[in-house]
């Protein structure tokens, strides 16, 4: 005979009055064109191609054959207009810098404002 040592999971129903809802004005509208760009940072993490590149955002950069089939972190840095690629070696608590790219955003990139 087998027991079932499975938790069993007993759901609790949410009062629905105490969720508060956000409701955006009906004339509410988000221009995908004319979104500004803010001072931050993007991430993204790639494979390093055979010939030594990586892919971000549909452009090649050179990170060096020596980390070919190898996954980079790659940040793109508005504000500083860079796009860093850093690499953990096994077994490293951290990653290392291996190559700094200029990386012109190419219109105003706004100050970062904490509004909330």
């Amino acid at each position: 005979m087998r027991h079932n040592n499975r938790q069993e999971w007993k759901y609790r129903k949410t009062d629905l009055e105490a969720i508060p809802h956000r409701k955006l004005p009906e004339d509410f509208e988000i221009g995908a064109d004319s979104l500004p760009i803010t001072e931050g940072k993007v991430h993204f993490i790639r494979q390093v191609k055979g010939d030594g590149t990586i892919s971000v955002l549909n452009e090649d950069f050179d990170v060096g054959e020596s980390l070919a089939h190898e996954y980079v972190w790659a940040t793109i840095d508005t504000k500083q207009e860079q796009l860093k690629v850093y690499y953990r070696e096994k077994n490293a608590e951290k990653a290392s810098l291996v190559k700094i790219h200029e990386y012109k955003i190419g219109e105003n990139v706004n100050k970062f404002e904490e509004k909330f």
